[in-house]
């Protein structure tokens, strides 16, 4: 189950650097985008983060503990709880997207169809779980600094999360996609981002919903220097496999199958700095060294790739 905009592959611009990654973040129709009437009408404005910043140093993490931000965001989650609205839970996130950009019901324009790819939607998920990407006024104020909250609707009631406390990137608009995988009867999701910068890299964050409280916490798949994680990260291969004549499971943190279930094994990739021609993949005279992990009833080790 995608959460989000419909899975493809995309090349996006990023300082001058085209990065392929499969995502949910932009929506390759051939109809023109709309925004229904109904579905406008179900729209609701998300909360902005707000708190007074103090201090100059944006960019240190100290500034994540300060205890006026704290409280701000405990404040916030309490109002992303009260989210309630069953028609905006009941509408489909890509077209609350399209209408949270165009404002009006009624068809885009040709050129707002195209600016839209360059829009970043706050929202992404189904009926049941929502990813709420909020900016953040005082953290990381040059890169998009911002928080990511999990929503999860039971029985009525809206349960929050904070699940990543200050994400920022170099992208322009950053780029989420958010999907929902099963491993036996327990439900894990999955949230990509992409960064930007000279080296962009994907990196994956992994939850679960506690079944006590109903809030999201931290699934870790992944031993990476003998400590268990919740997140994996890989730099990006400005191409697809396919073009490269690589096997399909080469592509980068391919943990998600086509059914929805976790892999048996993936790849990561480290960028090749020093004797690229070496590399295992080799694109426009740089290099990407290859890491497979593979699944042992528990977690994802490191094992051997094949050169």
């Amino acid at each position: 189950m995608n959460l989000g905009h419909q899975s493809c592959w995309i090349w996006v611009a990023i300082l001058g650097f085209a990065v392929a990654c499969s995502t949910d973040s932009f929506a390759q129709n051939k109809a023109p985008l709309e925004c229904k009437k109904q579905v406008l009408a179900a729209l609701k404005p998300i909360p902005k983060l707000q708190y007074h910043c103090e201090g100059e140093n944006d960019w240190d993490d100290k500034f994540l503990k300060l205890p006026n931000r704290q409280a701000a965001l405990t404040a916030y989650k309490a109002r992303l709880a009260a989210m309630v609205y069953p028609a905006w839970w009941a509408a489909d996130v890509d077209e609350l997207n399209v209408c949270a950009f165009h404002r009006k019901a009624g068809p885009l324009s040709k050129e707002e169809q195209n600016s839209y790819g360059d829009y970043a939607p706050q929202v992404f998920g189904d009926s049941r779980i929502r990813v709420v990407h909020s900016a953040d006024p005082c953290y990381q104020t040059e890169f998009g600094g911002s928080d990511l909250f999990l929503l999860h609707r039971h029985n009525g009631k809206i349960y929050v999360s904070e699940i990543v406390d200050g994400f920022f990137s170099r992208a322009d608009s950053p780029i989420f996609g958010v999907s929902v995988l099963r491993n036996g009867a327990e439900e894990i999701v999955e949230l990509a981002t992409w960064s930007g910068g000279l080296y962009p890299e994907q990196t994956n964050y992994y939850f679960t919903i506690n079944p006590k409280t109903m809030k999201a916490v931290p699934k870790k798949l992944f031993l990476l220097g003998g400590q268990p994680a919740n997140q994996i990260s890989s730099a990006m291969i400005p191409s697809s496999m396919k073009d490269l004549d690589k096997p399909e499971d080469w592509e980068p943190l391919g943990i998600e199958t086509k059914d929805k279930k976790l892999a048996n094994e993936f790849c990561s990739y480290d960028r090749v700095l020093d004797d690229p021609e070496h590399a295992d993949i080799q694109v426009n005279n740089e290099g990407w060294n290859r890491t497979v992990f593979k699944w042992n009833g528990r977690f994802y080790e490191e094992r051997p790739a094949a050169r």
